[in-house]
């Protein structure tokens, strides 16, 4: 059993490991090759990941299978290679389209091309093309479906032009419908899920600032609504998915790359933050969720295109499941302010947050979410002392008495 001694606001206090591998991720098999910018999405029991990019483009189609952890190449997507195109699926079906057919924009043009892929024949069918952004393609898009209609939202046209737009697809009839306009205003990089056929869209870029906003679509009135917008940092090109009716957002960009894992609760219309992701951050992964755990992976952090990917379980530390969990408020005025420092740290961390605020104990976890320490708190102070640790990524969780989870907080030991 790993000790670690913390002492906090000068007294020394040490408390038994606990047990338990909840809020966690888990490696699983690496995709078969280095890939960002891809579409993804799930279908029963199997994820899917088509196109994207490396040093070259691809409009080939990979399966995975998480009960047997293993990746199968399905039929290639009969339309050019691509990158950044759209994905959703529907009635047992993926659709995939849009896109750029270039690695650099502006040697190619946007793509508005539109595919179903049947899973059964391991066939593809080409569809109506895309009429949004004036008919001209659009990549950089988000696609999101609700249980009987697919959509297309906002994206790029090309280097300086934007659209806010959006597209309802119709599979019975193979027809477009144009519907309320994305009200945050032209936006790229956008980030959807959905949710008991209600669609949550936000964060992005719009033409050169990043967004955190958050909105909803019902689509049986085509009335947006503007919902809390999201504590953490403002983001685009992250990963997405629903688990146990919340919705969640993975990693992304800024300018730099982002590790933090958010929780969105449409019943209270509030975020919390949950287990960052357990190595650096990535921007352009893929992402799908599988009977109830969600999948994030490849994508490009700061040394360059991933292929590794990782399976979040949707549980509590404390071993309870997540809709039994009572949620903890995090509207941004309640964050929990903290600072940790110095980090990365050879022997001690310093942690302090905002007077006030009641913690009652805190966990610390490796970056695999193996707990090596839970321990009682009392104050707004807490010294880390580093006992037999390897050097690495560590995370450190705060909850209040009713084990709520207050905050994550990334440590790393050199």
């Amino acid at each position: 059993m790993i000790r670690q001694y913390l002492t906090i606001l000068g007294v020394l206090a040490l408390v038994p490991v606990a047990t338990g591998q909840e809020n966690t991720w888990d490696k699983m098999e690496s995709f078969p090759t280095k890939r960002e910018r891809m579409a993804s999405f799930s279908i029963a029991d199997k994820g899917y990941v088509a196109c994207g990019k490396d040093d070259t483009l691809y409009n080939d189609l990979w399966e995975y299978d998480p009960l047997n952890d293993a990746w199968t190449q399905m039929a290639d997507m009969p339309g050019v290679a691509r990158r950044n195109p759209i994905a959703f699926s529907l009635d047992g079906k993926g659709y995939v389209g849009t896109g750029h057919n270039a690695i650099i924009s502006s040697l190619g043009v946007p793509l508005k091309d539109f595919y179903e892929y049947d899973p059964v024949s391991n066939g593809w069918a080409q569809k109506q093309d895309y009429p949004g952004a004036g008919g001209n393609g659009v990549y950089f898009a988000t696609g999101f479906a609700t249980s009987s209609r697919g959509y297309i939202c906002a994206g790029k046209v090309a280097p300086d032009n934007y659209a806010a737009d959006l597209w309802e697809y119709d599979p019975a009839t193979d027809n477009w419908t144009q519907q309320s306009g994305f009200p945050g205003g032209v936006r790229y990089n956008l980030m959807s899920f959905t949710i008991n056929d209600i669609a949550y869209v936000g964060f992005g870029i719009d033409e050169d600032t990043f967004r955190k906003d958050l909105w909803s679509f019902n689509p049986a009135t085509s009335a947006w609504q503007q919902m809390t917008e999201c504590p953490g940092a403002p983001r685009g090109a992250g990963g997405t998915f629903t688990l146990n009716g919340r919705g969640f957002i993975c990693c992304g960009a800024d300018g730099g790359f982002k590790e933090d894992l958010w929780e969105y609760d449409p019943l209270t219309d509030r975020w919390k933050i949950r287990a960052y992701f357990p190595v650096d951050g990535r921007r352009y992964g893929f992402s799908f969720a599988i009977n109830n755990k969600g999948y994030f992976g490849a994508g490009k952090g700061s040394f360059g295109i991933k292929r590794s990917h990782y399976e979040y379980e949707p549980l509590s530390v404390f071993g309870m499941k997540l809709e039994d969990e009572a949620s903890l408020s995090l509207q941004e005025n309640e964050v929990l302010e903290a600072k940790i420092f110095p980090n990365p740290a050879s022997n001690v961390v310093h942690f302090e947050w905002t007077e006030g605020v009641s913690i009652d104990h805190a966990v610390v976890t490796n970056s695999l979410g193996a707990q090596v320490g839970v321990y009682n708190v009392q104050g707004n102070k807490l010294d880390i002392h580093r006992a037999d640790e390897e050097s690495g990524n560590y995370f450190l969780m705060v909850f209040d008495k009713d084990n709520n989870l207050c905050g994550t907080h990334k440590l790393i030991w050199k």
